[in-house]
């Protein structure tokens, strides 16, 4: 789908979409379809995202059309398909695998940073326990610097249990 969603998003301008439901605008804003008592125009478009400046509802393609229908994106995807000709088939077989290949480091990733996160919940409830603590610091090494400054704190914490290990032997 996120193959099919990109292809949506550099084909299709925000401004068209927003025309096909709402019509054409006026002075260049549209009145917002998400809060009522929108008297003057307050949506607007810019660099392929709106704004409504009266409810703050922002975003691409998929959130305007996600919230026009009250769903959320994995629903709003076919329904922009649906309503602007598009159809799964027209990718290739090269997309398609370049799609799953995408999920897959996805979820792998989605899988280090909860690893990660176990890993700071445990040095916060047992960094008293020297021993746990040099486990929990021993298990960080086989993950990227990088997917460990997802979680700031924990660097923070690694830095500061390593300094007070270091006092202790």
């Amino acid at each position: 789908m996120s193959v099919l969603s990109d292809k949506i998003k550099n084909d299709l301008p925000l401004i068209d979409v927003i025309r096909y439901y709402l019509g054409e605008p006026k002075r260049k804003k549209w009145s917002c379809p998400f809060h009522t008592g929108d008297k003057t125009p307050s949506l607007s478009i810019k660099d392929n995202r709106f704004t409504c400046f009266g409810c703050a509802a922002n975003g691409d393609i998929f959130d305007f059309v996600g919230l026009l229908y009250g769903v959320d994106f994995k629903k709003a995807v076919p329904i922009a398909m649906r309503d602007f000709g598009y159809s799964d088939k027209e990718l290739s077989v090269e997309e398609k695998r370049a799609y799953a290949k995408k999920e897959q480091a996805r979820k792998r990733d989605a899988e280090r940073i909860e690893a990660l996160k176990q890993i700071e919940r445990e040095l916060i409830q047992e960094c008293c326990d020297k021993r746990r603590v040099l486990y929990c610091l021993k298990k960080i090494k086989w993950c990227k610097w990088s997917e460990i400054e997802v979680i700031v704190n924990l660097q923070n914490q690694v830095k500061i249990l390593e300094a007070v290990l270091d006092r202790e032997e």
